[in-house]
């Protein structure tokens, strides 16, 4: 899932149940993460850099 501030997302997760499997790190698109939402559904959390941003939506 692609989100604007990952701290922010950090958050629902959590509130929701859900539980980070992986921790943030980062990579040549932004900073990302992995949480496991309840009934096992694992999502990936990443926040382009503005680069990225730029080049797949133009903005």
């Amino acid at each position: 899932m692609i989100v604007p501030d990952l701290d922010e997302a950090r958050a629902a997760p959590a509130e929701e149940g859900a539980g980070i499997t992986t921790e943030e790190a980062t990579s040549a698109t932004g900073r990302f993460l992995y949480a496991c939402h309840r009934g096992g559904v694992e999502a990936e959390y990443v926040e382009w850099t503005p680069q990225v941003r730029c080049q797949v939506l133009g903005a």
